[in-house]
């Protein structure tokens, strides 16, 4: 989808599903492997590969 928005005289650009998560990436992760910890799961962690 593109779109102008006359009043402003710019293109609109999405910024991606994932635009918000980003920035606070590993805080999501910690809050995530916490609440798993708490319901009994062992988690383990890996980065995934640069492909």
């Amino acid at each position: 989808m593109i779109s102008f928005n006359p009043a402003r005289k710019e293109t609109y650009v999405d910024l991606g599903e994932d635009y918000f998560d980003k920035p606070k990436e590993q805080s999501i992760v910690r809050y995530s492997v916490r609440r798993l910890e708490n319901l009994g799961y062992n988690v383990t962690i890996t980065e995934p590969n640069a492909s």
